[in-house]
C-alpha cells in the first residue's frame, strides 16, 4: 500500500512540475494575448517581436549575442546603460548542465522578456603546463 502511495505522489509531483513549467513558458501558441515574460528562445515569439516591435527585436538580438561573455554585474550594468533595460535578472539555473546555463530576465519599456543563455565565457579549457625543474 505504501509503495502505491509513493508512486502516486511521485506522479502527482511530476504532473504539477510539468504544468507549472508550461504555464510559465511565455508562449501561448497562436494566441495574440501572451501574458508574462516573452520567451525569446522561442523562434515564433522572436518572429512576432520582429514584426510587432523591430526596435526591441534589434536590442534583444544584440543582448543575446553578447551577454553570455559577461559577468552578472557587467551584464546588468551594460544592459541598463546600452539598452535602457530594467528589472534585470541574470542568475544560475538550478540544474547541472554542461555547458553552464543562466536564466536572463529583463524588461524593455513595458515588455518583459526571458531567455536561457548558454555561457561561453565559463567554458573550461585545456592548458598544457611546461615542466620547469626546480633548482636547489
Amino acid at each position: 500500500m505504501q509503495t502505491l502511495v509513493r508512486f502516486l505522489m511521485k506522479k502527482y509531483i511530476a504532473m504539477v512540475c510539468v504544468t507549472a513549467l508550461f504555464s510559465h513558458s511565455g508562449y501561448a501558441g497562436n494566441d495574440a494575448r501572451i501574458s508574462g515574460p516573452l520567451n525569446v528562445n522561442n523562434r515564433a515569439v522572436l518572429a512576432k517581436i520582429k514584426k510587432d516591435n523591430p526596435v526591441h527585436y534589434q536590442k534583444i538580438i544584440h543582448i543575446l549575442s553578447k551577454v553570455d561573455t559577461k559577468s552578472v554585474e557587467e551584464a546588468q550594468c551594460w544592459m541598463k546603460v546600452e539598452f535602457g533595460a530594467e528589472n534585470i535578472g541574470f542568475q544560475d539555473l538550478f540544474m547541472l548542465s554542461y555547458p553552464p546555463k543562466k536564466r536572463l530576465d529583463f524588461q524593455l519599456d513595458a515588455s518583459s522578456y526571458t531567455a536561457v543563455i548558454t555561457l561561453r565565457s565559463n567554458m573550461p579549457s585545456i592548458r598544457f603546463l611546461k615542466y620547469q625543474p626546480q633548482c636547489e
